[in-house]
């Protein structure tokens, strides 16, 4: 037998809670997808692109069981979206930048090449940052 407790929660005769409830679609409150949209919005995307890679995407089943991590998806939705759209997600250069000065700090001279090839080819504005790593680019780490 359940008892309601007043609190919300109806325990059962040993006082464990009887049932746990999760609105994860937004049925019962508001979607958790809500502050995605608005930030899609504020980045010039089209309405429900962002908040397609987490309802059912391939990648999005990759994340959920560990396969890959959440960086990996979170670098492919940026660089997918900028595909598919065209529309540049700005601190994904940035992002590309530390990768490559994270890599090369850890002696991971092919990852570094890696990120700051991709990091000149969204051509960054001119700055101490762009023109080290064109430097080491041509000398430090050539092929």
């Amino acid at each position: 037998m359940t008892t309601s407790t007043g609190t919300g929660f109806d325990t059962t005769d040993t006082g464990a809670v009887a049932a746990v409830v999760f609105d994860m679609g937004g049925v019962l409150t508001h979607t958790s997808f809500g502050g995605l949209e608005a930030y899609a919005h504020t980045l010039g995307l089209p309405e429900g692109l962002l908040t397609s890679y987490f309802r059912g995407h391939p990648k999005m089943v990759l994340l959920e069981t560990a396969k890959i991590s959440s960086r990996e998806f979170f670098k492919f939705v940026c660089t997918d979206s900028e595909q598919r759209t065209g529309t540049p997600v700005a601190w994904l250069t940035d992002a590309l930048y530390l990768e490559g000065r994270v890599r090369f700090d850890l002696h991971d001279a092919a990852g570094a090449r890696d990120a700051w090839t991709r990091y000149v080819a969204r051509n960054p504005l001119a700055s101490p940052k762009l023109s080290e790593v064109k430097q080491l680019l041509a000398t430090g780490l050539q092929r």
